[in-house]
């Protein structure tokens, strides 16, 4: 863990810190809203928005430091007998210099006070300590980057501070930061076996791989146990009812212990320098999450990927919000990240719902304060006719999803609401692509919610400077004309 050197008895929040507090509470009215997502105390909120005028100075720090002296301080005549005390003789005593002055200067202030006085000037000497030194030199030969090596530190617990039977001996295990990954399996065992192999031919390894089952009835259970026996120091298996893929990551994001978390789904498979890659660009851009490209591959040999490869950048949270709902370079997917395990620990997939990435990256990436990303292609997709995120039946999750991303965006982020409202839109637009691709006819009713919802949020698509203008064109089309809409999506490939 690492540790922040301090001089001060305290560590002051940053003047953002509180500019943000203050104008978030300016706005909700929630004072432990506020207090909690920003970690500070409800007596510093409310004399920070006592202070706040609108302008970011009036939250700087002043200075404590009195602008006139103590009136019962020493005189400068009283500090100029120290200092020529001193100066005759640099190895005087506090106890000497005090019976001095007492007998020539008359000298009538406690001894304390000169002692104070004489530690302020740097004339006392501190004693050379007794105590035996320790070899130790203060600092552990630990890893810099994840899967590198790993380190476990054992230490005994007295019997004093243990509640247990007579003669037991207890330790502690502290293990350093590493990654888990965490792989929900059902019914791919035709699959599974390029996917695990795939995880443990990283050329950084994670610590750690858990294999939920859930409910499987094609022998991916017993692969699962088998890679569980043959790698007993990484993998474990972890078997359940069938219940969904939300409810198998949850399962597995309540076991896991490492730092890091990944997801990996069990039909798809890994670059072998995927987290190296990843944990380099954690490391260099000191991010909560680092996120990569994905290779989409179909069944017949072909793939394409997303954007170019050669593009690299970090972004906080406001950016990354408005990335995610760009179109441009952050996907929405769990699968091409590695997140911090701590800004996770409030958040759980929504069981029983379709589209669990979609429906929880948003609130991940607003607990993030860094957001690195690479476009190079690491994660390897494959596209197979029935996979559970390519059924011929249409969702209409992402009405509901995109409606509440943004009711969260403009109660957290009013700012940037328009880069949800934008998502909205084409997350109803995706609802209708999906109908035309499938050649099915969208119901008269449903349609009419879609069109509706897109036309309200057309203006944020049009105003957003981040969108391409090719999505622009779409998104125009669809309002416009929905019937030339779907014929011109029925005739192209989905990608």
């Amino acid at each position: 863990m690492k540790s922040i050197a301090q001089k001060k008895r305290y560590l002051q929040h940053e003047v953002t810190t509180k500019l943000y507090a203050v104008r978030l509470y300016r706005q909700v009215r929630d004072v432990q809203y506020v207090c909690r997502r920003y970690h500070v105390s409800k007596a510093s909120l409310m004399r920070w928005n006592r202070r706040y005028d609108g302008t970011k100075e009036s939250l700087t720090p002043k200075s404590r430091r009195p602008k006139t002296p103590h009136p019962n301080a020493h005189t400068e005549e009283e500090l100029s007998w120290i200092r020529n005390l001193h100066r005759r003789n640099p190895n005087i005593s506090v106890c000497e210099m005090y019976g001095k002055l007492r007998e020539e200067k008359a000298y009538s202030r406690h001894p304390g006070s000169l002692y104070r006085v004489f530690v302020r000037l740097g004339y006392r000497k501190k004693a050379e300590s007794t105590k035996k030194k320790t070899k130790h030199l203060g600092k552990y030969d630990t890893p810099a980057k994840l899967g590198v090596k790993w380190q476990m530190d054992v230490k005994y617990v007295p019997k004093i501070c243990c509640a247990g039977r007579d003669g037991e001996v207890f330790f502690q295990y502290t293990m350093i930061e590493e990654a888990s990954v965490v792989i929900p399996v059902y019914n791919t065992a035709e699959y599974l076996r390029a996917c695990l192999d795939s995880v443990l031919a990283q050329s950084l390894p994670p610590f750690e791989v858990i294999l939920v089952d859930d409910g499987s009835s094609d022998g991916s259970a017993e692969i699962c146990d088998e890679y569980a026996k043959a790698h007993p120091e990484c993998i474990r298996a972890i078997h359940q009812r069938n219940q969904g893929t939300a409810a198998a990551r949850n399962r597995g994001l309540a076991l896991c212990s490492g730092d890091y978390l990944s997801f990996v789904d069990s039909d798809d498979y890994l670059d072998p320098e995927m987290y190296a890659h990843l944990s380099g660009l954690a490391e260099e851009f000191k991010a909560d999450m680092a996120a990569a490209e994905m290779w989409v591959e179909k069944t017949d040999g072909r793939r394409y990927c997303r954007v170019s490869p050669n593009v690299r950048a970090c972004w906080n949270t406001r950016e990354a919000l408005v990335e995610l709902n760009s179109y441009r370079y952050l996907h929405v997917s769990f699968c091409t990240a590695l997140i911090a395990r701590r800004r996770m620990t409030s958040l759980q997939f929504p069981e029983g719902q379709a589209c669990e990435d979609y429906a929880l990256l948003y609130q991940v990436v607003a607990e993030c304060e860094q957001v690195a990303y690479s476009s190079q292609p690491l994660y390897h997709y494959v596209q197979r006719p029935n996979s559970s995120s390519r059924t011929i039946r249409v969702s209409p999750a992402p009405m509901e999803i995109s409606k509440a991303q943004v009711l969260f965006f403009q109660k957290n982020y009013p700012e940037i609401a328009y880069a949800a409202e934008t998502d909205c839109a084409f997350a109803h637009m995706g609802i209708y692509t999906a109908y035309a691709r499938n050649k099915q006819k969208c119901p008269k009713g449903l349609l009419q919610e879609l069109l509706k919802t897109s036309r309200h949020y057309l203006p944020s698509v049009l105003r957003n400077g981040r969108i391409p203008f090719i999505k622009k064109i779409q998104a125009a089309v669809f309002c416009l004309s929905p019937g030339a809409y779907g014929y011109i999506i029925s005739k192209t490939e989905h990608r």
